[in-house]
């Protein structure tokens, strides 16, 4: 394994200027970032700069001038054409659409990072440059490439932190080395526990990916529910609570019941394939919708009807509606005879996929890490990890204890769960029930390593799995036509197989825990995972994997702590001021009122929270990055207000100020 701190100028040099004029921009369209005429970047004592019109004339043409030639010089032919594709390659977005978005907390949030990376000026984070350019070169017709961006770069010059470049190289080169040395460690961990498992001739058993030998019954269930909850529209005190039901028909005994909790953006019926594959087994399966955070929520915000693009409560609500649903269904069961005779609520899993995933965990008995997130949520924290943007919306929970677990679960399987952050070995070592983990090797939405890799070894439950689809993404397990038109690098290859490899993995797993038949447990073993894979895509499955494993493979202390160190008890004394509190975090929590004009309202043009309030914070925010001599600036975190709870949001100190039409 070479060694990561040995590695020549000259690479860093290459891979900085490929990270910081290709990577960023093809991974996230609203990214890219140069000037409007040069370029300005130091090396050492020296500055040297690159013209916009180079770059323009590369693209067109492919020739150099000088000063782009001294820079491409240092990379190969491959990269200089990926180079040139990145600056031809045309983005299709409404501006509009993308102005909403950065302007959201976690959209200024990502801007942010990205700012210390791309600076107006030395020393000046360049996100509101970035956010103009964007949305400015959004504006024009049939799309737009990273040089309309530049041209829209307000100001002269803009200058790349050079330093900051290089620290973010050698963090990805370090991070994919250690990838690919942790899938190495559990490649070897399957190898060895498929060498103690007894030879079964899988092509003489059931196909687990096919269906099974049920029909499967259709059922929409609502429950009225009288709570408060986030939706695209604001707070409602009243909801209602809709849930999908695929049924196994005419099932000899009542079944056990898998609940399937979507990702953000889904719907119930995002995992209909699944829903139905499960069902077919003879295992029942619900789906409830989660309103502040499905598709409708996902279009809402992007109409401007929203300003988060997650809220913090709804890691609360999620796990609410699952509770809130088994409460109800038991009623259901006891009182009609009909659904008795079909569930039995004795056997009860949970499964979740991406936010889903994460909330499977919490339900699992995964409590809310607060203390954790205090701790590693920094503000100004720059990570190539971004599912930590989402982890991180819980910081702004009020404080508390934030046990969501619910006993009637038996089992969990969490595909590309979120995870590090928001619970952490002590949250994650909570979970006592049989769980099973599914990473993707290619995943840069939740990564595979800090979000499901570490978290495996951190479990104590004695019935674990860890399954690592290789070279999977994301998006490897998806319903068909979801990865249609994304590209390569997050649709992964042949989807088909993934969805093969979660259907049979889920069947073995929930009717070995649920349905206790230990027939199926060959279908979770190392042996089976290899009589699945392909050239193309690969499974492994294992039982164990400690840290001492991981770091043998690495070979020397690895870029993420395996185990990182136990987070640290906040002591605040009582009698720290206000303004104390936001230099300490660069945090300025307030709550306003969305229906309020001329104080608190949403625009009916622009759908963006705006009025005297949103004004008033945004200079407070202003006044207060320099009264308090933070140079990265103040985050404004907005919450909705209304007669009710205006009060208690200030009392409770959930918020630092509220502002709307109160009287005195």
């Amino acid at each position: 394994m070479p060694n990561v701190r040995s590695r020549k100028f000259r690479s860093l040099l290459s891979a900085g200027c490929a990270l910081t004029l290709g990577i960023l921009p093809a991974a996230w369209p609203p990214k890219p970032a140069l000037s409007a005429d040069r370029i300005f970047f130091a090396l050492g004592p020296l500055d040297f700069s690159v013209a916009v019109d180079s770059l323009e004339r590369f693209a067109d043409d492919g020739s150099m001038n000088t000063d782009l030639a001294f820079f491409a010089s240092r990379l190969n032919d491959r990269q200089l054409e990926q180079f040139r594709q990145v600056l031809q390659r045309r983005f299709d977005a409404n501006h509009v659409t993308l102005s909403r978005l950065t302007y959201t907390p976690m959209g200024e949030a990502l801007l942010k990072r990205v700012g210390r990376l791309i600076q107006l000026d030395r020393d000046l984070n360049g996100y509101k440059g970035i956010r103009a350019a964007v949305v400015l070169a959004a504006a024009q017709p049939d799309g737009f490439t990273i040089l309309d961006v530049l041209r829209q770069f307000p100001g002269e010059d803009i200058r790349l932190n050079t330093d900051f470049v290089f620290e973010v190289v050698r963090e990805l080169t370090a991070l994919i080395e250690y990838r690919d040395a942790a899938l190495e460690a559990i490649d070897r961990q399957a190898a060895s526990e498929a060498a103690t498992e007894p030879v079964v001739d899988f092509a003489q058993l059931p196909d687990l990916r096919q269906p099974g030998p049920y029909e499967v019954i259709e059922r929409t269930v609502t429950f009225r529910v009288n709570r408060l909850r986030q939706t695209q529209l604001g707070v409602s005190a009243t909801y209602d609570l809709e849930v999908l039901m695929h049924l196994p028909e005419d099932n000899p005994q009542p079944a056990p019941l898998v609940v399937i909790t979507h990702g953000f953006g889904s719907t119930v019926r995002s995992y209909e394939h699944l829903s139905r594959h499960l069902a077919s087994h003879g295992i029942a399966v619900a789906s409830p919708a989660h309103i502040g955070s499905n598709l409708d929520y996902r279009e809402g915000l992007l109409a401007g009807l929203s300003s988060n693009l997650i809220s913090p409560i709804e890691y609360i609500n999620r796990a609410e509606d699952v509770t809130t649903f088994l409460d109800e269904l038991e009623r259901l069961v006891a009182a009609d005879s009909s659904w008795a005779g079909q569930l039995d609520l004795e056997r009860v899993g949970i499964l979740g996929y991406s936010f889903g995933g994460t909330n499977a965990l919490s339900l699992a008995g995964a409590d809310l890490n607060l203390r954790r997130l205090n701790q590693d949520c920094v503000p100004g924290l720059f990570a190539l990890n971004i599912s930590l943007l989402v982890q991180c919306r819980a910081t702004y929970l009020p404080p508390g204890n934030y046990d969501l677990g619910d006993s009637r679960l038996k089992a969990v399987l969490a595909a590309y769960p979120a995870s590090s952050y928001i619970y952490g070995p002590e949250s994650i070592g909570q979970i006592q029930i049989p769980t099973l983990l599914v990473a993707s090797s290619n995943d840069i939405i939740t990564p595979a390593i800090p979000e499901q890799i570490h978290p495996f070894v951190w479990l104590n439950t004695p019935e674990k799995y860890l399954a690592a689809i290789v070279p999977g993404t994301h998006f490897s397990s998806a319903q068909a036509g979801v990865t249609d038109g994304l590209p390569s690098f997050l649709s992964g290859p042949r989807p088909d197989l993934g969805r093969g490899f979660l259907f049979a993995l889920n069947v073995a797993f929930f009717q070995t825990y649920l349905n206790e038949d230990p027939d199926y447990l060959p279908y979770l073993g190392a042996r089976y995972a290899d009589y699945l894979s392909s050239e193309e895509l690969k499974l492994q499955t294992i039982r164990s994997l400690d840290a001492a494993q991981l770091e043998t493979a690495f070979g020397e202390t690895p870029p993420l702590a395996i185990i990182p160190e136990p987070a640290i008890a906040e002591n605040r004394d009582p009698e720290d001021s206000v303004l104390e509190e936001i230099r300490q975090t660069g945090i300025l929590k307030v709550a306003m009122r969305g229906d309020a004009a001329p104080l608190g309202y949403i625009d009916s043009q622009e759908r963006l929270w705006t009025g005297y309030c949103a004004d008033l914070f945004e200079a407070l925010a202003d006044r207060l990055t320099e009264q308090l001599d933070r140079p990265e600036g103040i985050e404004v975190v907005r919450l909705s207000s209304d007669l009710g709870n205006r009060f208690d949001l200030v009392r409770d100190n959930t918020v630092h100020l509220e502002c709307g039409p109160n009287s005195i």
